[in-house]
């Protein structure tokens, strides 16, 4: 009796105070416990077969939990609920939260609960994150290039490729299992995706590596790393890092890669080629610049982006 209650206890934590009827029949099976517990003051009833425990903390992670096990069996923060439960720069658990669910699933409505059906919702697209069932990143993305605006979307898959959270096959294979013609978000996905199923691999330096993850925490949209420029009758290079959209190259300047004179001199003609084409010069910056300075590394590239004319999502500017 003890260990079945230990259990019981158990979920209620992990699941910020949250636990259902199917889920204390399973660790129990004692079907009157529920009502046993809401008598005494113990639980409180939240939406049928879903309860509360009384005196734990009112969170958005609480009631987030309580509108995914109240609306249904297959369920999951999904959207932007799900992008910020798996991390991703740029995204919030807010009122009202996003609870993704199959079109032929039976709820009722919740209160703060946005539940957003879907046509192909299956159980291979839920994982669990700090027990609350979310739809997968791969999942997510697909679901954030249908719902937010194109920009927000693509940064979005940026940020969760750069900081090692999804993979291009796991995007692809989510394309695969519900991407068809005329379903919202899926040829804007389809091409994020193509876009980076080749050739998106990350500078092998340590300083490299670092500006990225400095770009990666700045919120900024996310550039292509290795990009090979110039025209196949005359090659320019690799550039470390290019923002395609906007035509900005950089290159991370480290003393122990760029040593040599004639490293040097090949990288002040590329960019001599570059100016003499109508292109940008690249921002070039340093291992102090970068470990040291960083809030100016991201300024700097924040005006470049915005003189080409990029603006944050929620710039009404």
């Amino acid at each position: 009796m003890g260990e079945r209650r230990d259990r019981i206890d158990e979920t209620l934590e992990r699941q910020h105070g949250v636990i259902t009827a199917r889920q204390v029949a399973e660790l129990d099976g004692d079907r009157n416990l529920c009502f046993r517990n809401v008598r005494s003051g113990r639980w409180r009833r939240y939406a049928r077969g879903v309860y509360l425990l009384v005196g734990a903390p009112s969170t958005n992670r609480q009631r987030l939990a309580a509108g995914v096990f109240a609306s249904g069996p297959i369920a999951g923060a999904g959207h932007v609920t799900a992008a910020a439960l798996h991390g991703i720069p740029g995204f919030t658990i807010s009122s009202p939260v996003d609870v993704s669910i199959p079109d032929h699933q039976r709820t009722t409505k919740l209160p703060g609960v946005r539940q957003r059906r879907s046509s192909w919702m299956v159980d291979h697209h839920l994982t669990v994150v700090d027990g609350i069932p979310t739809t997968t990143v791969a999942r997510t993305l697909f679901d954030l290039a249908a719902s937010q605006h194109p920009k927000r979307a693509e940064r979005a898959l940026d940020n969760a490729l750069g900081g090692g959270m999804v993979t291009v096959d796991q995007c692809e294979r989510v394309l695969n299992d519900i991407a068809r013609s005329g379903r919202n978000g899926t040829v804007r996905f389809r091409r994020f995706v193509f876009e980076r199923s080749e050739g998106f691999a990350f500078g092998a330096s340590e300083l490299e590596r670092r500006l990225f993850d400095v770009l990666r925490a700045s919120g900024l949209p996310l550039p292509e790393p290795q990009v090979a420029t110039g025209t196949v009758g005359r090659p320019l290079g690799i550039t470390d890092y290019w923002y395609r959209a906007y035509g900005i190259p950089i290159e991370a300047d480290s003393r122990r890669h760029h040593t040599a004179l004639l490293d040097w001199d090949h990288d002040l003609d590329r960019d001599n080629e570059r100016i003499a084409e109508g292109s940008r010069p690249p921002l070039r910056f340093t291992w102090r610049a970068v470990t040291q300075h960083p809030q100016r590394v991201t300024a700097l590239v924040e005006q470049a982006l915005r003189s080409a004319g990029w603006r944050p999502p929620d710039d009404l500017s």
